[in-house]
């Protein structure tokens, strides 16, 4: 496939990285020839252009013509709608993405019919208040994304002393069923999983587990901490996310935000039927005891500053926030906040790319999402095809045959989990959720399910 990704940032970037596969034919443009030159450094065999993105010629000289997909995902909104318009009437490209933050333009019917039609919209601050929610909805998870229509989850949370399964070998962990069809996937320690068989599992790994969405509380209260109901919510951050956070919470929950911009504070209180809104620094002391810090759940940072998200949210903690949560832009962050008192770490990037990718790969793949630490990914997948059109059609658990790192996590049929250790045999048209450790063997990993004009017999 050719793929045209607009901007080299972070999100194109890493989203060129994953693609570049072998199995693909990329180009990627930005105007800031910097970052083409780093992406050149880092990635063998992509067609690089420097340039505005919007401009016909550029998108030319980006060979647009011949393309299959474009993504949009420079910085600008403006820029990444003006150039899924022209890709489409100028170039007639058919798959087209774009990375939209301003609620504005989609929610706008008459802007969004005209200009919007066929062009796929990423919202990542939608993402990122969609996984705060899960956070909230599910206590000590860290991360949850569902598949198969909400079905099944992959859920991750910390191991905890004296509950199972602290203590066991990584071989035993894999093994280990706290409730039917609950299968742990990986363990991470720190920003590595944890690869050999014979280690144990100790207090603070994350780990992975897929699970039936009906028991995500189920397995959380039997491995983790006793939950505590979130009622008292503070939020760091009055833009986008804070505001729209702020907004859904209200009914549920007892809502303040913080917010630096006297304007953005105004505004956001504007939208609050509930709840209060505090102007000022989230990382002063006295403002946090305002706003009576020591009495509150959850402390959600989601300004733009990496820095001021980690900090304030070290604060919080200190004096006496059950959890907290940052936004964080930056990987190295992410990785920085390991060892800290931060419950979770959430990255609009990765969750941008993950939206991506679920449009990006195969056809048969529903959806996809990177691991919120780590290089692993999760991917949902409908066989196609008929026994005979579709190699796994027919076989067993055990006879699917995946690369070292990834396995088999769920099979979802007629809105029934299967249970996966009584070895069952495949059928068009099941999603089968799969695991894998590494995102470069994500094609091979997909290979076994490819549906072929050919018939094997």
């Amino acid at each position: 496939m050719h793929i045209v990704i607009l901007g080299a940032g972070q999100v194109g970037g890493t989203l060129a990285e994953l693609l570049n596969d072998g199995t693909n034919n990329l180009s990627v443009v930005d105007i800031d020839n910097d970052l083409i030159r780093n992406l050149e450094e880092r990635l063998e065999g992509i067609h690089t252009t420097v340039g505005n993105a919007a401009l016909p010629s550029t998108l030319e000289q980006a060979n647009m013509a011949s393309a299959d997909m474009l993504v949009a995902v420079t910085g600008s909104d403006e820029i990444n709608i003006v150039a899924a318009q022209v890709a489409r009437s100028a170039f007639g490209t058919q798959k087209v993405i774009a990375r939209i933050r301003a609620a504005e333009y989609p929610a706008n019917s008459s802007f969004s019919d005209d200009f919007l039609q066929q062009i796929r919209i990423i919202n990542p601050e939608a993402e990122v208040t969609r996984q705060i929610e899960q956070l909230l909805l599910h206590q000590n998870a860290l991360q949850v994304h569902s598949f198969a229509d909400d079905l099944v989850s992959c859920v991750s949370f910390k191991a905890v002393a004296g509950r199972e399964p602290t203590g066991q070998t990584v071989d035993e962990l894999f093994s280990y069923r706290p409730l039917p069809n609950v299968r742990f996937l990986a363990v991470y320690r720190g920003y590595e999983p944890i690869a050999a068989n014979t280690d144990t599992v100790q207090e603070g790994d994350e780990l992975f587990a897929m699970t039936p969405s009906q028991n995500i509380d189920a397995t959380l209260q039997l491995c983790t901490e006793n939950p505590t109901p979130s009622r008292k919510i503070c939020i760091a951050g009055g833009g986008h996310i804070g505001a729209a956070l702020a907004e859904q919470l209200q009914e549920s929950h007892i809502v303040r935000v913080i917010e630096y911009s006297k304007s953005r504070a105004v505004e956001a209180a504007r939208m609050l039927k509930d709840g209060v809104v505090y102007v000022g620094d989230a990382t002063d002391v006295n403002k946090l005891k305002e706003c009576e810090i020591s009495d509150t759940d959850l402390f959600c940072s989601v300004t733009n500053d990496d820095e001021i998200n980690v900090m304030s949210c070290l604060l919080a903690k200190q004096h006496g926030t059950r959890r907290t949560v940052a936004l964080l832009s930056k990987d190295s962050y992410l990785r920085l906040i390991h060892g800290t008192t931060i419950d979770a770490g959430i990255s609009p990037q990765r969750s941008t790319v993950s939206s991506i990718l679920t449009h990006v790969r195969e056809q048969n793949v529903k959806s996809a999402h990177r691991l919120r630490i780590g290089d692993a990914e999760i991917l949902e997948i409908e066989i196609a095809g008929e026994r005979g059109q579709n190699r796994v059609v027919g076989k067993s658990v055990s006879q699917i045959k995946l690369p070292k790192d990834a396995q088999l996590a769920a099979v979802v049929r007629n809105k029934s989990v299967l249970d996966l250790d009584s070895n069952p045999q495949l059928e068009m048209e099941d999603h089968v959720v799969i695991f894998v450790g590494h995102s470069g063997q994500v094609p091979s990993a997909l290979k076994p399910f490819r549906a072929s004009q050919f018939l094997f017999l």
